[in-house]
């Protein structure tokens, strides 16, 4: 039962819920409207808002005295430029790959997944290292040194996984915006894959959650996103080797 109820929710194309959220991808991305970039920097900056407070509500939650620190001015000068940048480069990507990426085999998902979440992860890092060489030549921060401000940014993401830094406001925020996408990969494999039907199946039975798609996909990409934190914070150097 738990198998036939997956395949019927989650294929692709003949599922209500896989052509939502296709078709929604495509018209957030601008696909086949690509000279109509002032709508689709409207779309991607209201996604990027729509991402960025809810990580920066968390934030304040752990540090509320992060309000009396001048802390809009960072997330409006700093912070939100990253956030759309990278999720405008990720548009312009599936704008014109995401039906290649959709009649890919499930190893084919799993590859461009891949390559989303570090094509994301390295163009953060890259975007607040840029920031930061250019806060220190305009405002003189860190000690206008520029190699102390390439230093920091490392130090700068291991804070911000423990949202002990605005960094991981934006990692974070960075990483809720890719939830469409990846729940959009997942989906077939989880449908056609007899082993992610072996493993959902049981749970399928005992959890009712189970037998609803998204709550599912959320589930999941909640599993797979804590496992790559993980990974990040070990490499960063937070974890005990």
């Amino acid at each position: 039962m738990a198998p036939q109820l997956l395949t019927t929710l989650l294929t692709r194309d003949d599922a209500t819920f896989f052509r939502a959220l296709r078709d929604g991808l495509r018209w957030l991305y601008g696909q086949g409207c690509e000279r109509d970039w002032l709508r689709l920097i409207i779309r991607i900056s209201a996604m990027s808002a729509a991402t960025l407070l809810p990580c920066l509500a968390v934030f304040l939650m752990r540090r509320p005295s992060a309000l009396q620190s001048g802390m809009w001015a960072q997330v409006a000068l700093h912070g939100f430029p990253i956030v759309l940048l990278v999720n405008l480069a990720v548009a312009r990507y599936y704008a014109q790959h995401l039906d290649r990426f959709l009649g890919s085999e499930p190893l084919g998902h799993f590859l461009f997944l891949l390559g989303d979440a570090a094509a994301r992860l390295l163009l953060t890092m890259l975007l607040t290292a840029v920031s930061f060489l250019l806060w220190t030549a305009v405002k003189g921060a860190f000690a206008g040194n520029p190699a102390s401000a390439l230093g920091a940014v490392a130090g700068s993401f291991r804070f911000g996984i423990r949202f002990e830094s605005l960094t991981g406001v934006y990692l974070y925020a960075i990483g809720l915006g890719a939830f469409p996408v990846f729940a959009l990969g997942a989906l077939p494999i989880l449908a056609t894959q007899r082993w992610c039907q072996a493993m959902i199946a049981p749970a399928a039975y005992l959890l009712p959650i189970f037998r609803r798609p998204l709550m599912a996909c959320l589930l999941a990409y909640a599993a797979v996103s804590a496992v790559l934190l993980t990974l990040t914070y070990h490499a960063l150097g937070l974890l005990p080797n």
